[in-house]
């Protein structure tokens, strides 16, 4: 695992292996799928005996990724400005949290809420968006230049954006 990454393996076996060995006894296990080792996966478990193959066996583990991460110190509302006194550092299971999670206040700030976030809650990609500056309904002015031309127009914002995204204009 990574540094900061705790893993919790639960093995899904109810059997005993019996090895005639005299010699020393090694374990090589490795996952028999492509997926990221996460949840619940089947492995396989190689056992050797003075360095040679004795048996193998394919095993079901759950594996539980725990990491610190930024989570809700109170329930924050939809559409509220993140700030580093909403959130804090707190080892989690994110196992299931598929959108990325943020590990540090980089790039926290200048966000705000898609949606409510419970207390205790970790803070997805899914939560956050930046902040809009161009509300609907707001005039604005379109530009737009090449080889030394410019060419300008005035409109209608009718969604909101943020920095560097596109919008529709009347």
């Amino acid at each position: 695992a990574e540094p900061g990454v705790e893993l919790d393996v639960h093995v899904r076996w109810q059997g005993e292996v019996a090895l005639d060995c005299d010699g020393p006894v090694g374990i090589q296990v490795r996952s028999i799928s492509s997926r990221p080792f996460r949840g619940q996966a089947m492995v396989r478990a190689a056992m050797f005996c003075d360095g040679e193959t004795r048996k193998t066996i394919a095993v079901t583990v759950n594996t539980r990724l725990h990491v610190e991460v930024l989570v809700a110190k109170r329930h924050i509302r939809r559409h509220e400005v993140l700030g580093e006194e909403m959130v804090e550092m707190a080892m989690r299971d994110i196992t299931a949290v598929k959108a990325g999670y943020f590990t540090s206040f980089d790039g926290f700030d200048g966000n705000r809420t898609k949606r409510p976030v419970g207390l205790g809650a970790v803070l997805s990609a899914d939560h956050v968006e930046p902040v809009p500056v161009i509300f609907r309904g707001d005039e604005v002015e379109l530009v737009a230049a090449s080889s030394g031309i410019w060419v300008s127009a005035r409109g209608v914002a009718t969604q909101d954006g943020s920095i560097g995204s596109r919008i529709r204009v009347r």
